[in-house]
């Protein structure tokens, strides 16, 4: 169904008039490519090499660990006493959430910024964990905390592609994302058994609502940190650029 369309109808992207990650119209040459030009941010070699990538691939783990409860949700419902179908309408109430909140993510960090984005949709995901803390056998009270936690669990989709730009630049953001994605992946095989492990022992999912939240806490502060040292590394290295340029300008003449 996605194949024959892109096959045979759609036109290619430069026929839309789009252009590879991080050239702007006017970057193009006569013949509208951007082979040639020489992208900003950091090459996967040098990003794999500092701990700043570590610190991205442990953050992403943390934006991820608390999404874990989606797939715990139906079963906290039913031991709230809701019946099956309820309990599992409340992770249809946070899908339904959930496309709208990607959809805002993205309006929010072209408004905001990043840093802005990250505070106020984790935020409102931190929120909704405290929601689920007190909505006992409230259905209502548990719609809401189910919504509010979908505000952060659509950062979660939408966001780790664009942190990954942010703080690395588009130069090799293929390979450095397809890296850092790992984190995510690897936080989901933890975390769906870790959570339900963590309420067998506490006969509770309390402790895991007190745990999530913290863990979305470090994550902001994850984030605005990384930003920061990312700008950082990539003016570094863009300099270092600027300066063999020079050095090799001076030897030529």
């Amino acid at each position: 169904i996605l194949i024959i369309p892109f096959a045979f109808a759609l036109k290619s992207p430069d026929k839309y008039g789009y252009v590879p990650l991080g050239f702007k119209n006017e970057n193009l040459d006569a013949t509208g490519t951007a082979s040639s030009m020489e992208l900003p941010g950091l090459p996967a070699s040098r990003a794999f090499k500092m701990p700043l990538f570590y610190i991205v691939w442990l953050t992403m783990m943390l934006i991820f660990l608390p999404s874990a409860f989606m797939a715990n949700m139906p079963t906290w419902g039913v031991l709230q006493g809701f019946d099956a179908t309820k309990a599992g309408l409340l992770v249809t109430y946070a899908c339904l959430v959930g496309i709208f909140g990607t959809i805002l993510v993205g309006a929010f960090n072209e408004k905001f910024g990043v840093k802005v984005t990250t505070i106020i949709f984790l935020g409102i995901g931190i929120v909704g964990l405290f929601f689920f803390l007190t909505a006992n056998d409230n259905y209502a009270l548990a719609i809401a905390a189910a919504a509010l936690l979908a505000v952060g669990y659509s950062y979660m989709v939408a966001m780790p592609s664009i942190l990954t730009l942010t703080i690395f630049g588009p130069k090799e953001f293929p390979k450095i994302y397809g890296t850092v994605a790992i984190g995510g992946t690897v936080a989901g095989i933890i975390a769906v058994p870790g959570l339900a492990l963590l309420r067998n022992i506490t006969r509770s999912y309390n402790l895991g609502f007190w745990v999530m939240a913290v863990l979305w806490v470090v994550a902001i502060f994850a984030v605005l940190y990384s930003i920061k040292k990312g700008a950082s590394a990539q003016a570094e290295y863009t300099a270092e650029l600027v300066k063999q340029q020079t050095i090799s300008a001076n030897t030529n003449a």
